[in-house]
């Protein structure tokens, strides 16, 4: 039995009798401890208060009481209300619950090691903990032991933690300069809707702008340290209005400092997409490359702007690289044909040195995606979940080699120092709320106020994605406010949680039943029904989904996005049968089905399309009104929001487009509609914060 292990943001340590969160450590008494864990194997599941005194009290005679008095311990220690009840709900006349999310701490698996160049060979303690806070600039100290010992090396653990950005706006795509005095990152500002790039010197913390207004992917500097490369989304005049291009473009970064920078456009693709540019040499660059619905990695020469296919799977798709810092190769993550992610090396000419499958881990869903990085001796790679880290082997093996943490952070990136390293970390909080049409006085002006939506179900986390029951008062929505994203129901007021997913569990779509007595999630690539009578769920999926957007309950018939051979399509999915149709090569951003039956469809060029018998069609007067704030159908009336925040309907039946008003700019998705009103998330505040980790010496 494990015997140390995670309830939400509390660290339970049996060994010690104690339960842990940030600095604060409480002692417990052991039988209210074995309360809790019997709790926690049956999490979300109603154990007896027989079950409870059989198990914790074997073999002696107690009054329910003793059970009580042990709960309301718990309950104190884990600042839960009685009434509440958040963390642990009493079942009248049944018996107890546990409502927060269990992580394990497996010996087995709970510290990889990735080895590191010894520079004191003397062993380090194993048994530290990790407690790290992300208040403000505070560095965490007390070492936390992240890895095993390895023979003849010093095992990674980290020394401190220290916040390097604090402002109101999202700073990501961290980079460090060649000699690691400088930071190197995009601001995204939420007023603007743009980013910039600019660059933060470690020592005097002196901020330089790099660039103008913008909408910049991930950055990457040339071994040299001059030239700094990114990829830059624009809107281009072909093939159709408001289509999004893809330009690689770069500065000279020392330049650039001295306030002499000009960006210059290296290359620019209009009918495909690329991402993710990285220094192969100082004249190279490797990116990826989508020409049709097959990622690829491309090399660009900089001194003739000439690409070639670097390196091309035979079947499946790539989903992620990263270069070795000294020896020119790469690490990749492909999916293949069975959807089965695969770890591979090739070198700098794209020779294929070795390619393994990934391992399964408890703790990681199967179509999980992830985005490894190389360790600082170049040993195996590191990726992050949200909330946990792990370890990958050039083999494929995965190790968890970090606890959970209380705040979600992204995967490390080493620089030129081994021992430090960048990584995103966060805060989203968002809200849904319903907006009402029939209100709103006049088209366009005055613009909707934020005091025009009406809130369902305020806290202080990402929640989402409402949709109305079918013939019922309730909202369902996704939330992380139990620390990982679960389905919940807002009925009238009163807030039900459905599901107990696993830690750093994504939620891609969740529909309705017809007659609103079942939820259909896709949580992690894998449909499962949620019924609300208590029945037992069960998983009906036959492949990873992306994302779910329709369901028809009685024929069982779902519209995804799912992976096909390792590549993302849009497909009809009948769920009975297991089989799918293709509707179209490439996945698209959103889709919905018409009272018609025509499939409706918003693509990657932000373009919406119709199906018909022949071919599909574009729906022409909507040709500049697409984003990325998803669309509604209500019967064969659409609701969408274009780029510059005007709410706008479409009517399929008599080719009526209307423009309705300007939304405040903090609107994120619509998700439902009935009758004038209108179910939107919004967000109420969204930080990303660029933190350094220092690893001790």
């Amino acid at each position: 039995m494990a015997l140390q292990y995670w309830v939400g943001d509390r660290y339970i340590d049996l060994t010690r009798n104690q339960i842990t969160r940030h600095e604060t450590v409480l002692t417990l008494a052991p039988k209210a401890l074995a309360v809790l864990t019997l709790l926690a194997k049956k999490q979300g599941s109603v154990v007896t208060q027989d079950e409870l005194l059989d198990h914790v009290w074997k073999n002696s005679i107690v009054s329910p009481n003793t059970l009580q008095r042990s709960i309301a311990q718990l309950r104190k220690a884990f600042d839960d209300d009685a009434k509440q009840q958040r963390v642990i709900k009493t079942h009248s006349k049944r018996g107890y619950s546990l409502e927060l999310t269990v992580s394990w701490q497996d010996s087995r698996d709970g510290g990889a090691s990735i080895s590191l160049p010894a520079s004191n060979p003397a062993p380090m303690p194993r048994n530290k903990k990790l407690f790290l806070s992300f208040l403000g600039i505070v560095v965490v100290m007390g070492a936390a032991m992240l890895f095993k010992q390895v023979q003849g090396t010093k095992s990674l653990s980290i020394k401190s933690i220290q916040a390097l950005t604090a402002t109101d706006n999202k700073e990501f795509n961290a980079i460090y300069s060649a000699d690691g005095e400088y930071i190197i990152f995009n601001r995204y500002h939420e007023k603007f809707c743009r980013s910039r790039i600019w660059a933060k010197h470690l020592g005097s913390q002196q901020e330089t702008l790099l660039t103008p207004w913008g909408n910049y992917g991930s950055l990457s500097l040339s071994p040299n340290g001059r030239q700094l490369a990114f990829i830059e989304r624009e809107r281009c005049d072909t093939p159709q209005p408001a289509t999004p291009c893809f330009s690689l473009k770069s500065l000279d970064f020392i330049n650039a400092l001295e306030g002499n920078s000009v960006v210059s456009t290296l290359k620019t693709c209009k009918s495909a997409q690329i991402s993710s540019p990285q220094w192969l040499s100082d004249e190279a660059l490797v990116l990826m490359h989508n020409p049709t619905n097959q990622w690829q990695l491309l090399k660009f020469s900089v001194a003739d702007s000439k690409s070639e296919i670097l390196y091309q799977p035979q079947t499946g798709s790539i989903r992620s690289f990263d270069i070795a810092p000294t020896e020119p190769r790469i690490g990749l993550i492909l999916v293949d044909e069975l959807n089965q992610p695969i770890v591979e090396l090739v070198t700098s000419d794209g020779e294929r040195v070795s390619s393994n499958k990934v391992h399964e881990h408890p703790a990681i869903s199967a179509y999980k995606t992830f985005y490894p990085r190389f360790v600082p001796n170049e040993s195996s790679l590191i990726f992050s979940t949200g909330r946990q880290l792990f370890s990958l082997s050039h083999e494929g093996e995965v190790q968890r080699i970090m606890l959970p943490l209380d705040q979600a952070m992204g995967t490390p990136l080493f620089g030129p120092k081994p021992d430090k390293a960048l990584a995103i970390k966060g805060v989203y909080d968002s809200d849904i709320g319903t907006l009402d049409l029939s209100k709103l006085e006049n088209p366009l002006s005055p613009p909707i106020s934020e005091n025009q939506i009406t809130n369902i179900a305020r806290s202080n986390s990402g929640d989402a994605d409402g949709v109305f029951q079918p013939g019922g008062h309730a909202i369902a929505f996704k939330s992380t406010r139990t620390g990982t994203e679960q389905l919940w129901l807002s009925d009238e007021g009163t807030l039900t949680q459905l599901t107990h997913l696993p830690l750093d569990s994504r939620i891609r779509g969740f529909r309705w039943s017809h007659d609103g007595s079942s939820l259909l999630l896709n949580a992690d690539g894998l449909l499962i029904v949620i019924p609300l009578n208590g029945a037992e769920q069960r998983s009906i999926t036959s492949g990873p989904i992306t994302n779910l957007f329709y369901w028809n309950s009685d024929s069982n018939i779902a519209v995804v996005n799912m992976l096909e051979q390792g590549n993302e399509v849009f497909a009809q999915l009948d769920l009975a049968a297991g089989e799918h149709i293709k509707l179209r090569d490439n996945g698209v951003v959103w889709a919905a089905v018409s009272d018609a039956g025509q499939f409706i469809y918003l693509d990657h060029t932000n373009q919406y399309w119709r199906s018909d018998v022949v071919e599909d069609a574009l729906i022409a007067p909507l040709i500049a009104q697409g984003s990325d704030k998803r669309f509604i159908l209500d019967g064969e009336t659409l609701y969408g929001v274009n780029e510059d925040f005007q709410l706008w309907k479409y009517s399929l039946a008599h080719d009526e487009f209307t423009l309705l008003n300007f939304l405040p700019k903090n609107i994120d998705y619509l998700t439902d509609t009935r009758g004038d009103l209108l179910l939107l998330t919004y967000v109420v505040a969204a930080k990303k914060e660029i933190v350094e980790l220092t690893l001790a010496e």
